[in-house]
């Protein structure tokens, strides 16, 4: 493995990171430190990705194995608290609620929110507090102040996620971080080609969608095509599009064509598991066993499910029974010609 491997994978991390999808950060992430065992930056990152899903106790486990390294880094000894810190204030707040001490779990939430006056697990839980303690109104404020905190981001970090999301896939996402920034910033034409084209791309997949639906295949066909002329470098959309038109061209007992946009979606995302699938089992219903056996093998490997194992072996008894039928009219073929 190469450093670049490294890289590529904590770049992939940060931008899911800043987009909040910490899960898939924290994958990306472990990728990175099998990759290379002593990469601070990425132990750094992934503790904080388990801080912001709230699983203090995970985050700290991050911290101890980056202990075990001798860990020099300077940052590491500023965060290596907070979790802990974090998780015997939640822990001991939920204790005080349970016993009815509301007026102590006050005092304890008000001292957490000094710390983090921005985590939003703990002002949901004043928020709780404040009910319990009958005062209303203060609970509303403190709610609304969550809410606000969630949705309190700039135009220029807006259209950023919807950037980030337009190319992994994800137009219809992205859509709602383009609008949202268009309110903001209505002004703003930096991102507003890259909204259109997010626009254009959930039209046409749509309208393809309810058209395979109602089987009007051949206005499914047109959407679908249609699509993909929006954007060429949109590589993972486009791989979406290839193996929508595959299940069209299906329908349409057009095998070739619609193996040959399953070759495409594969060679725009490599990984694309329903890409391999599909084409499997076009490849399997069109007598080509060598080749089904192939992608059904890459599925397997993909993912280690019962049914990809039992069509994997159903594409080798296949294989075994049209080879066996290839002899015997070999011979067949032999005995004539000597006659």
């Amino acid at each position: 493995m190469t450093p670049e491997n490294v890289v590529f994978h904590y770049n992939r991390a940060l931008s899911l990171y800043i987009l909040n999808l910490f899960s898939e950060s924290i994958k990306e992430l472990s990728k990175c430190i099998a990759l290379k065992g002593d990469f601070t930056s990425g132990y750094l990152l992934k503790a904080m990705c388990y801080i912001r899903l709230q699983d203090f106790h995970t985050a700290s486990k991050v911290y101890q194995n980056v202990q075990k390294l001798d860990c020099e880094d300077s940052r590491f000894s500023d965060f290596e608290r907070i979790p802990m810190e974090y998780s015997r204030s939640v822990i001991y707040i939920n204790q005080l609620m349970r016993n009815n001490q509301n007026e102590e779990a006050l005092k304890e939430v008000n001292q957490a929110l000094l710390f983090s006056n921005h985590c939003t697990l703990f002002m949901r839980m004043k928020a709780t507090v404040l009910l319990l303690l009958k005062r209303a109104h203060e609970s509303k404020f403190f709610a609304d102040s969550t809410t606000k905190i969630l949705s309190s981001l700039n135009a220029d970090e807006l259209n950023f996620r919807g950037f980030c999301l337009y190319y992994f896939g994800e137009v219809e996402k992205a859509v709602v971080y383009f609008q949202y920034a268009s309110f903001l910033m209505p002004n703003s034409r930096y991102f507003s080609h890259f909204n259109n084209r997010a626009i254009s791309f959930c039209v046409f997949k749509e309208n393809g969608k309810q058209a395979l639906i109602s089987s009007n295949m051949s206005v499914a066909l047109q959407n679908y095509t249609s699509a993909l002329n929006i954007d060429y470098s949109n590589k993972w959309e486009n791989a979406k599009i290839h193996f929508n038109r595959s299940i069209v061209y299906g329908k349409m007992n057009q095998s070739k064509e619609a193996i040959e946009d399953c070759s495409i979606a594969i060679r725009l995302n490599k990984k694309y598991l329903k890409a391999y699938a599909r084409r499997a089992k076009l490849l399997l219903e069109s007598k080509l066993y060598v080749k089904a056996l192939r992608d059904f093998k890459i599925v397997c490997n993909l993912d280690d499910k019962t049914v990809n194992k039992e069509m994997f072996e159903e594409a080798k008894r296949n294989l075994v029974k049209s080879s066996m039928k290839y002899k015997r009219s070999q011979q067949v073929q032999s005995q004539f010609i000597r006659i």
